[in-house]
Parts: structure tokens; sequence; C-alpha cells
């Protein structure tokens, strides 16, 4: 579909980026934004580029996410290319820096991030008129600004708050490294485990290899714990069931703990699923439900099996299991803390 307007916005920004559509085209001005505009199974880097070449004009809400993100420096950096004019929406009160400085530093500006929103857009609609022909430069003059004031929280915009990047090599680097631990230390029991400590010459070797395994289980449990909560807290948008706070000390709650690890592990998949779709982010992956609820089914037993008696044959088998399904798993949550962080424009590893 032909368009005059290409809109570029960070997706924490996407709330405004539709109302800026949709207030140009109840105003009869045709309008590109993405994901609406995407084709399904296209393309998506080519797309952007072809919608820029085919645009007459570029609106870019310009806020503090808009700043760190590659994404829209890349569009701008385009829109530039092909001389396309630019209008900045600045919603927040911040100013470019680095590359986008040196683009749009010398663009006219319209401010939006005090005041209505509505009379913002309206503006708007009579600058974009004049850039594509369709009103003379004149009328800019007859539209009237409102003067500054404090946003009321129902005129603010919901934002996420852009997470800090993790290092998905080093979480995998330590897991691996503990889990290889386990894994030799499972194996060298494994063979006394219908008497553990029924061989006299082997009691003190056995039982070294047993606290061995539930030091480094524990310290395991400790860095996974910390990378679901840092998961946990880039979803939270009003409807995550899980907060950062409740997930790191009821998983040290005896007994409860059982029953937490549910809804800590295998309800993130979920939950992360769900917020993709909330906020259209279209760049990040699904996660897999089936490998989440694996690892808590697995996590499930262990705890049993530690709660009840340590060094049952489910322990000195299933530990290993638990491991290597939990490096997947590590991999998992660093890919969607980073690909959230991504949409957001955050660049800095935590």
């Amino acid at each position: 579909m032909a368009h005059d307007v290409f809109i570029s916005c960070t997706s924490p920004d996407k709330p405004v980026g539709d109302a800026v559509c949709a207030t140009l085209e109840a105003n009869g001005i045709r309008c590109w934004i993405a994901p609406r505009d995407i084709l399904p199974g296209a393309d998506w880097g080519k797309s952007i580029v072809d919608a820029i070449a085919g645009a007459r004009v570029m609106v870019l809400v310009f806020s503090s996410h808009a700043n760190n993100s590659n994404h829209i420096k890349r569009e701008v950096e385009r829109a530039v290319n092909h001389g396309l004019p630019i209008i900045p929406l600045r919603i927040e009160d911040v100013m470019p820096e680095g590359a986008l400085e040196y683009f749009i530093n010398t663009q006219h500006w319209l401010d939006a991030f005090t005041g209505e929103m509505a009379e913002h857009l309206e503006k708007l609609v009579k600058v974009v008129r004049v850039l594509l022909d369709k009103e003379p430069a004149e009328q800019l003059a007859n539209v009237p600004v409102s003067p500054p004031k404090a946003a009321s929280i129902a005129d603010r915009s919901f934002r996420l708050r852009p997470p800090k990047r993790v290092s998905k090599g080093h979480y995998l680097f330590f897991n691996t490294l503990l889990s290889v631990v386990i894994i030799a230390a499972s194996i060298y029991i494994f063979p006394f485990c219908g008497n553990l400590l029924g061989q006299p010459d082997q009691k003190q070797r056995i039982e070294a290899a047993i606290i061995i395994v539930a030091i480094v289980s524990a310290t395991m449990a400790l860095i996974s714990c910390r990378l679901y909560a840092k998961a946990w807290a880039t979803i939270q948008d009003g409807h995550a069931r899980v907060s950062p706070s409740k997930e790191v000390w009821l998983l040290f709650t005896p007994l409860f703990q059982i029953y937490w690890v549910f809804p800590v592990l295998w309800s993130f998949a979920k939950d992360y699923n769900a917020f993709l779709s909330r906020h259209n982010i279209v760049s990040a992956s699904q996660k897999s439900t089936g490998l989440f609820q694996v690892h808590a089914v697995l996590a499930c037993l262990n705890l049993i099996g530690l709660t009840t008696f340590f060094g049952t044959v489910f322990d000195v088998i299933g530990l290993p299991m638990n491991c290597i399904i939990g490096l997947t798993v590590t991999a998992q949550l660093c890919d969607a803390i980073n690909d959230i962080a991504d949409a957001a424009g955050t660049t800095k590893p935590a």
C-alpha cells in the first residue's frame, strides 16, 4: 500500500507511535509503521528500507529509548540518504546524542512532553500536510499551542524501563563449569547408590562427594535465581504473575519452594510470550514453554529429594539431567533479556 509518512519509534514508545499513526490517517495522510505494515514472512530489514524509500516524510518519535536504539539510528540514516524531511516529535526532555545528533540536530522539533498530547498531534498534522504540499505554510501560524504544563498521570503513555543486557557467555561459562563438577561427582557416587554410606573404605570420599554436590548445586541455584530475577524484571508491565522480589525470597522457603518453582520457572515462558504479544515486539523470539516445563519438573523432583533424604538414586541421576536442561534454559533466559534490551535500545551489558 502506498504511503506518505514513515513513522519511526522504539517498542517502548509504540503507544505514542500508534497515536501518531491513527491521528495522521484520520486526517487523510497515509502512514507506514512496523510491525503493522510488514507482511507475514517478509524480511524485516528489507521491509523497513523499502518503506523509507517509498515515503515522503519521516516522523520520529524521539525519547531516551530512541537515543539508545541502533535500529532508530539506521532508520534515520536511511531517511537522510533518501532526502526525506524528518520531523522529530520529542516526547521526553532529552537531546539527541551521537549519530542522531549529527543527523537531526538541525531539524525543526515538535516538543510533546508537556501539555495535552492531542494538541501536539494536531500541530503535527499541520506540519506534515505542509511538507506534503497539501496545505499552505501560513496555516501553521493558526494552530493553537497550549501553554506548557506538567502532564497528568492519565496523559502519560505507558513506558517500559529498558533492561540492561546480560553476558550470555559469562552465565554459560560458570553454569557449565558447575555442571561438570556435579556430573563428575554424581558419576563417582552412582555405583554406591544402593548403600551410599555402607562402604567403610569409601565412606569419607562418598561423603565428600555428596557435600561437593550439595555446595555446587546451591551455588548454581543462586546464579540461576539471580538470572530468573533479571528475566522477570524485564517484563514487569503490570501483567506478570511473579515479581523479582517474590521470585528471590520464595524460592528459598523450605517446602513451599517445591510448589513455587512452577510459577517461577514454567510460567516465565508463558508470561514472556504474552509480554511480546502485548507490546508488539516482533524482533524477539518466543520461548519454549515445554523446555521450561521440563526444567520446573526436574527442579521440583530435585527439591523433593534434597528435602527428604539426600543421596537417593534420583538425586544422583536427576541433578545431572537438570544441569544439562538448565544450560539450555540459561541460554534462553539470556536471549530473552537481551532481546527486550535490544528492542528498548539498551547496549551495555549488566
